[in-house]
């Protein structure tokens, strides 16, 4: 037993500062002396912390992060709901792309971008990779710098291809993956659906795209969609809406006026991009609804991620919490049992000149250590955790990346979950411990806390342990509804079936999707556009 400081040197100046020390020293030295303990306590903690982490990351992913580009705070997209980026971002045409265009100089910056994806072929070997069709404005737009090579231009964003014929940027990941991240990359021959294109450029690793949840291998110009898709391009249709509109405001422009400033062109884009009579009510209907600048630098949501699993994270985060409020209240009970029997030590230490508020610091500070620990080992489940709660929503068709990197505000929260714990289950023990008697150095050891005292909160600590328990169960059970309702939702693609009469054409062994008149050709780029446009031509 070490002798206490003077109670007014300690608590003054620097002798603050080294007292606090010794205590911290003190308290990795008790925690040590009884291993079983601690290790329990740092494993029930990490439990309860890693859970907790891993759906807070993918949150942070999902809704709060900042896409990796210059000044996200100024990125936009133009969409007809003021909420667009927390459901499914609208399309346009590319007749309304063009004539959006034709406005540019209303903002800094203007792109369009759509989904796709390709059968590559490279050095003889196919698989299927994950692309955009991008203006030739679309990295200028984001300031998205290439890690090789350049990035694509205005120059390359036209039909058959530009100076350099069709090309190419490749991300990170797709250089790493199939071409061994090798230095010569750039100039290289990459087949898209056997379509030649050269690879001009590779992205930075933390550039996956702008679209939450989907990272995109390949980025070829907008104008080329006809070489790859031939008849069945969408690039000379003016029904079929497959296109984002991705915006840069001026710096002294705010949403609302871009948005208002939009709206006064609106009845001439309108015009002048009509469908053909033939489709009717589309044609009555066409942009009847007025633009809307919303905020994009968290990126958009094109495959509706955000409103399908906001909602069953949130309670499966109040699930985990749960778990870790139950980690906090058997720790309490550790530390009640520690301190009584202490009490001989406490009682010494006061008789010797320390006071209430020194005894009660030690058993907090011990407390932190053991939060400390456990938020640690958390923080690495919780990462591993992550990865395989995101892995869980993939499927063969769709695959769903994250970034789901360390952040600030991972930290932050981190740092507010080790507090949080700290003075949940470190309060009542501290508290208790400080309200020993000098006197009771020279009883008998070991007679610890009143025992009356002890059990009541022993006994309170168990009653509320049952109780969360009992919540625990009934939660369970209905995430376990909502996790097998999530596995039945189908993510973008359906299975319509409809009868049509064709002719084949010959020549070609496929058959023209574009000949059935229920179905548009944009379904085939984009599955999840197949119901509006069922529902439209129907109309």
């Amino acid at each position: 037993m070490r002798r206490d400081h003077d109670v007014n040197s300690a608590d003054s100046g620097s002798g603050f500062t080294t007292s606090l020390w010794d205590d911290f020293r003190l308290g990795a030295r008790i925690l040590r002396s009884t291993p079983l303990v601690a290790v329990v306590a740092i494993l029930s903690l990490a439990l309860g912390t890693g859970a907790t982490t891993a759906i807070v990351s993918i949150l942070n992913g999902l809704l709060l992060r900042n896409l990796p580009v210059s000044a996200p705070q100024h990125l936009a997209v133009v969409s007809t709901t003021p909420d667009a980026n927390r459901g499914r971002t609208p399309g346009w045409t590319y007749t309304t792309w063009r004539e959006i265009q034709r406005h540019r100089s209303m903002f800094d910056r203007l792109s369009a971008l759509a989904g796709a994806r390709f059968t590559t072929t490279l050095a003889g070997e196919a698989a299927i990779a994950e692309g955009i069709y991008a203006s030739g404005d679309f990295f200028d737009t984001l300031g998205v710098q290439p890690l090789l090579g350049r990035a694509l231009t205005a120059a390359d964003d036209v039909q058959g291809g530009g100076p350099d014929g069709p090309v190419a940027v490749i991300s990170y990941n797709f250089w790493q993956r199939q071409l061994g991240a090798s230095p010569m990359v750039v100039g290289q021959r990459l087949t898209l659906d056997r379509v030649p294109f050269t690879i001009v450029g590779v992205t930075p690793p933390a550039f996956l795209g702008v679209e939450v949840g989907r990272s995109f291998d390949v980025a070829v110009p907008l104008a080329t969609e006809p070489l790859i898709r031939s008849r069945d391009s969408l690039v000379n249709s003016g029904v079929d809406r497959w296109l984002t509109v991705l915006l840069r405001l001026k710096d002294s422009q705010s949403f609302e006026t871009a948005t208002a400033a939009l709206r006064t062109v609106q009845p001439d884009i309108r015009q002048a991009t009509l469908p053909p009579p033939q489709f009717g009510r589309l044609r009555q209907d066409f942009l009847q609804e007025p633009f809307t600048i919303v905020a994009a630098g968290q990126g958009t949501s094109g495959l509706g991620l955000r409103q399908r699993y906001t909602r069953p994270l949130v309670v499966v985060l109040a699930v985990v919490a749960l778990v870790l409020l139950i980690a906090c209240a058997n720790i309490a009970n550790l530390q009640l049992a520690r301190a009584s029997d202490r009490q001989h030590e406490f009682s010494l230490r006061a008789a010797l000149g320390a006071s209430r508020w020194r005894l009660a610091r030690q058993v907090f500070i011990e407390s932190a250590l053991l939060a400390t620990a456990g938020a640690i080992l958390g923080a690495l489940l919780g990462a591993w955790g992550s990865q395989i709660l995101v892995s869980q929503l993939s499927s063969s068709v769709n695959r769903v990346d994250l970034d789901l990197s360390f952040d600030w505000r991972l930290l932050a929260f981190m740092i507010a979950l080790t507090a949080t714990t700290t003075f949940m289950f470190g309060t009542v023990p501290a508290f208790r411990s400080s309200r020993v008697a000098p006197i009771d150095a020279l009883r008998r050891r070991g007679h610890g806390l009143s025992v009356a005292g002890r059990r009541v909160l022993s006994g309170g600590l168990v009653a509320a342990q049952i109780a969360l328990c009992v919540v625990l169960v009934v939660a369970a059970g209905l995430f376990i509804r909502t996790l097998d309702g999530l596995s039945r939702v189908p993510l973008g693609s359906t299975a319509i079936t409809c009868s049509c009469s064709t002719s084949m054409p010959r020549g070609r062994p496929l058959f023209p999707m574009h000949a059935c008149p229920c179905i548009s050709v944009s379904s085939m780029l984009r599955p999840r556009r197949l119901a509006s446009n069922l529902q439209e031509r129907r109309s």
